[in-house]
């Protein structure tokens, strides 16, 4: 059985999803997951991620924000700490709200624990969302 944990964000007011991609990334965060970057931009409800190369990034976020922020969700998978643990950030369309949904070589409590060690995250993502005017966060961690 498989379990899932996500993280989710709620901002005072929209956020502009190329700053805080951006703001990932020169605080140590990576899109290079198995050499290709990893996005959605979904208006239809069927998530077709799609992987291209790592420099489309600057498109790719054009794309994304030039995108009606009524109808899209847009997703990305992000490494933090430059290393091999992280997961998929979806913005969803009124761009007040965001999810972390750890996917990526996932982080658990120690000694055995099948729970995720939300603090690990959190470190990481908190001090950033919160200069953007993070409002509340929500933790799921469920089987």
């Amino acid at each position: 059985m498989t379990r899932s944990a996500d993280i989710d964000f709620t901002f005072k007011n929209p956020v502009d999803l190329s700053a805080v991609v951006r703001q990932l990334l020169e605080t140590g965060a990576s899109i290079d997951y198995e050499g290709r970057l990893s996005y959605v931009l979904d208006r239809d409800g069927m998530f077709d991620w799609r992987r291209v190369e790592v420099e489309k990034l600057g498109d790719v976020l054009d794309c994304a924000s030039k995108s009606s922020p009524e109808g899209t969700t847009f997703g990305i998978s992000i490494l933090l700490d430059g290393g091999n643990t992280g997961g998929d950030l979806l913005f969803y369309p009124d761009r007040r709200q965001l999810s972390f949904l750890i996917t990526i070589n996932r982080r658990n409590l120690p000694s055995g624990s099948k729970f995720c060690d939300f603090g690990w995250y959190l470190e990481r993502l908190t001090p950033i969302f919160e200069s953007m005017g993070l409002a509340d966060i929500e933790l799921c961690d469920m089987s």
